[in-house]
């Protein structure tokens, strides 16, 4: 259950990020519960946060000009680097690549019902994100197994992989010493 609230506040971290928009229309000041937003003019440059953008971005109000967001081609590179890596070694991701990830995960399955085209792309990113999931999870467990040490060798961790690793790190400490205990 921890991981669980770990990761869902990652998420509101990452969705709570300033990022830089370009109004694509002017539109009125919006008044939020603690947030004003506008007015926006067309052609300007704004930073909002992130749950702001998209909702601005969904109404055809604004555009992401950031590089926070993932998308399928940036995918395909990410996956292609960590199936070309060692089993011992992580390439390096983001620290909000999970984040990232289930953004974009979450936009192909809203857009998969348009029609075939929207169907495939939903269906090849989620095949090149279980891949990329399942790859890191195997070298994280095997590092947390090789009781291998906060160095260098943890550095391409993000949050979440880091918390996966002590947690699988502990539990199999905890069951090699109570395999070996002697009554």
């Amino acid at each position: 259950m921890q991981a669980v609230a770990h990761i869902r506040d990652a998420d509101l971290r990452f969705k709570s990020s300033k990022v830089r928009v370009v109004a694509h229309k002017n539109h009125p000041k919006i008044k939020l519960v603690g947030l004003t937003i506008g007015p926006l003019k067309e052609g300007e440059s704004y930073e909002l946060p992130l749950w702001v953008a998209l909702e601005l971005g969904r109404r055809g109000i604004t555009r992401v000009v950031d590089d926070c967001i993932l998308d399928p081609s940036k995918l395909h590179k990410i996956h292609w680097r960590e199936k070309m890596q060692s089993p011992s070694s992580l390439s390096a991701l983001p620290q909000d690549f999970y984040p990232r990830l289930r953004l974009l995960i979450s936009e192909l399955r809203a857009r998969a019902n348009e029609g075939p085209e929207g169907a495939r792309e939903y269906v090849k990113v989620l095949n090149y994100s279980k891949d990329i999931v399942n790859c890191r999870v195997r070298k994280v467990v095997s590092m947390a197994l090789a009781r291998v040490e906060p160095t260098r060798a943890l550095r391409n961790l993000t949050v979440e992989e880091r918390m996966l690793y002590e947690e699988v790190r502990r539990l199999v400490e905890e069951w090699r010493r109570r395999i070996l205990e002697v009554e």
